[in-house]
């Protein structure tokens, strides 16, 4: 996994990440190709914060059978905080 984070002032923070690899399943011994892409932002002021992020990712799994299952998965997550 690579990522990066950027804050280009006291408020904003974006970053990246790349991931891929392969995952191993100790039970089955089925590998998992996985590559993913995501991105996020935060802000940050007084009584405020709030962040958002978005990943894609693809996870290519052996079957026991043989054959594998490609799986294609979109995640969202955000949150939003405000201090009374």
């Amino acid at each position: 996994m690579l990522g990066i984070d950027l804050a280009p002032n006291d408020r904003w923070t974006y970053g990246a990440s790349i991931e891929a690899g392969t995952l191993t399943d100790d039970t089955t011994g089925a590998d998992t190709e996985r590559r993913a892409l995501g991105l996020d932002a935060t802000y940050s002021a007084d009584k405020t914060q709030g962040s958002a992020a978005i990943e894609y990712r693809t996870d290519d799994t052996e079957s026991l059978s043989g054959g594998s299952n490609e799986r294609k998965t979109w995640l969202f997550k955000s949150s939003l905080k405000y201090t009374i």
